[in-house]
C-alpha cells in the first residue's frame, strides 16, 4: 500500500521542491499554534455566528457524492444545526455544513484565520470554507481542479487518496457537473459493477485535531467523519500549467475567470511562468486547449515565440513539434502565422513528421 509523508514541520523550500504538485504531505500538529485552533469550540463559535442562517446538507445514506446520492437540505440558525449535529443518531442519516465560505456567510471569524505560509501573494486563493459535519458523514470521492490545504480544527477524520493516474479505475461521473466526482461509493465498493477499481492503490491515514493536510489538485481524496468534525481548507491556484491531463476538462467559463483573476493580480496576459516558458506556449505543449483559447481571448499573442521549450519557434511551431492538431487549428483560427523556424515552416515541419491532419490544415491556411 502507498504511504504519504509526515512531517512536523514544513519550509517552504521543502514544500516546493518536493510535494507542490507532485504528491500529499501531512503536517502533524502543523495548525496547533493558530488563533483559530485555539479559540474554535462550538461555544465560542456560537457565541460569535450563532444567529447567522446557515443551510445544512442531509441525506440518510450518509454518503454526500452529488453524482450518485440523493441529499436534501434543511435551513436555520448556526447555533441550532450544531445542536442538531451533537444530538444526531448516526443510525438516522446524517447532516453536513458544507464548503461554506468563511468570508461570504462568517466575516467576524477572518480575523482569526492564518493563510497557511506556502499559498504566496502572487497566488490566486479562490475560496477560504468552513466543514462541520457528524459521525459518519462521508465527503464522497473527488478530486478538485485547485490546489487544496485542509485543516482539521476539531474532531478525526479518516482520509482516502489516489493518484491522478489512478482516475481510469475510479469510474469518474459523466453527469453534467459532476464529472469531478467518482460514481464508487468508497466504503461499500460493488466489486462486480467496478472491477477495475482493485487496480487503484489507496493511500489511507488518519487526520486528527490540529494536523495539516496539501492535497495537490487533480488528486482524487475521500473523507469519513470519525467523531465530531470541524475542518477549514483552502483552495488556490497559480498562473501555471497543471500537472495533470484532467486540466483539459475544467470549463472555459472557469479558466476564463480564472485568467481574469489573475490579471487583476497585476500579472500580464503574455505570462512568463517561473521556469522561463511562455504559459501559452505549455498550453500548446499539454494539448490544453480551454486554457489557451480562454488566454487567446484575453488578449494573448496568437504569434507568441518559445523562450525555453523550442526558443524562437512560434505556437503553431510548437503545436506542429508536440504533434497537437487541435491547438494547431485552434491558432490557426485565431490569426496565427506560419513564421519559419530555423527555415523550416510549420508545414514542413508536418510534412516531415508525415502528420497527415496536420498538413491538410496548413494547407487548408496556406490556400485562404
Amino acid at each position: 500500500m502507498k504511504t504519504i509523508d509526515v512531517v512536523k514541520e514544513l519550509s517552504s523550500d521543502e514544500f516546493y521542491n518536493s510535494y507542490f504538485d507532485q504528491k500529499p504531505v501531512i503536517v502533524k500538529g502543523g495548525i496547533k499554534d493558530t488563533r483559530f485552533y485555539k479559540n474554535w469550540s462550538m461555544d465560542y463559535l456560537k457565541q460569535k455566528v450563532g444567529s447567522k442562517r446557515v443551510t445544512l446538507n442531509y441525506t440518510s445514506s450518509r454518503l454526500y457524492n452529488n453524482a450518485i446520492s440523493e441529499i436534501k437540505t434543511i435551513e436555520g440558525t448556526f447555533s441550532e444545526m450544531v445542536d442538531r449535529l451533537l444530538h444526531n443518531k448516526e443510525e438516522n442519516g446524517n447532516y453536513y455544513l458544507a464548503q461554506s465560505s468563511i468570508g461570504h456567510n462568517f466575516p467576524e471569524l477572518m480575523v482569526d484565520l492564518e493563510t497557511p505560509q506556502h499559498i504566496k501573494e502572487s497566488d490566486l486563493l479562490l475560496a477560504t470554507n468552513m466543514w462541520l459535519g457528524g459521525v459518519g458523514c462521508d465527503s464522497g470521492l473527488h478530486y478538485d481542479f485547485s490546489h487544496n490545504f485542509f485543516l482539521q480544527v476539531r474532531g478525526k477524520k479518516e482520509l482516502v487518496l489516489f493518484s491522478p493516474e489512478d482516475s481510469q479505475y475510479l469510474y469518474p461521473s459523466d453527469k453534467e457537473g459532476f464529472q469531478h466526482m467518482s460514481e464508487i461509493a468508497l466504503h461499500s465498493v460493488d466489486k462486480d459493477q467496478f472491477p477495475l477499481y482493485d487496480k487503484a492503490q489507496p493511500i489511507e491515514f488518519l487526520v486528527e485535531a490540529g494536523d495539516m493536510v496539501y492535497i495537490p489538485s487533480y488528486w482524487w481524496h475521500n473523507l469519513l467523519t470519525v467523531e465530531l468534525s470541524l475542518s477549514v481548507n483552502y483552495w488556490w491556484v497559480t498562473f501555471d500549467i497543471p500537472s495533470s491531463p484532467r486540466a483539459k476538462m475544467i470549463s472555459m467559463p472557469l479558466v476564463s475567470q480564472l485568467v481574469q483573476g489573475f490579471l487583476h493580480k497585476g500579472f500580464k496576459i503574455d505570462h512568463v511562468t517561473e521556469d522561463g516558458e511562455l504559459l501559452l506556449i505549455k498550453a500548446v505543449k499539454e494539448g490544453f486547449a480551454n486554457i489557451a483559447k480562454a488566454m487567446l481571448m484575453a488578449g494573448a499573442n496568437v504569434n507568441s515565440k518559445s523562450l525555453k521549450l523550442i526558443p524562437g519557434a512560434s505556437a503553431l511551431y510548437a503545436a506542429v513539434h508536440f504533434n497537437q492538431p487541435e491547438m494547431a487549428a485552434l491558432l490557426l483560427k485565431l490569426g496565427a502565422h506560419d513564421t519559419p523556424f530555423n527555415g523550416k515552416t510549420a508545414l514542413n515541419l508536418a510534412e516531415e513528421k508525415g502528420a497527415e491532419k496536420l498538413v491538410s490544415l496548413l494547407q487548408r491556411k496556406a490556400t485562404i
